[in-house]
This record gives C-alpha cells, structure tokens and sequence, in this order.
C-alpha cells in the first residue's frame, strides 16, 4: 500500500473529514490532489464520499461502515 492510501486510511479512522479540509490536510502532508483522488479512487469499497445536506452543504469523505 502506497504512502498516500495509508495517510488517508489514518486520516479517516477518526470519523467523516469534510472534503476541503482534507484536501489542505492531504498537501500540508506532502500529498497532491491528484493523488489524493487516486488513492480513493483505489481504495474503493472502503472510502466512500457523501453530501451532509442540501445545497451549499459540505461534501465529506468517510469510510465505509463495516457490516
């Protein structure tokens, strides 16, 4: 598993991230955007993204819940 998979998997074990505040964490951390959308893009069936409302509401990026 590369760095970026691993830095975002840590990232999100705590609870859901809204989407801009994970992208400056993830270049704060040395990561761009690019691979920051191609590591969840990888990691599907564990990372999933969700609007939290109606419009003008944040996106979030989470993990899947575990069933």
């Amino acid at each position: 598993m590369n760095a970026t998979k691993r830095w975002l998997l840590a990232r999100l074990a705590a609870g859901p991230v809204p989407s801009a505040a994970l992208h400056a964490d993830a270049v704060a951390a040395g990561f761009s955007r690019f691979k920051l959308f191609r590591a969840r893009a990888r990691l599907i069936g564990k990372i999933r993204t969700r609007k939290t409302g109606g419009h003008g509401a944040p996106w979030v990026w989470e993990l899947e819940p575990r069933t």
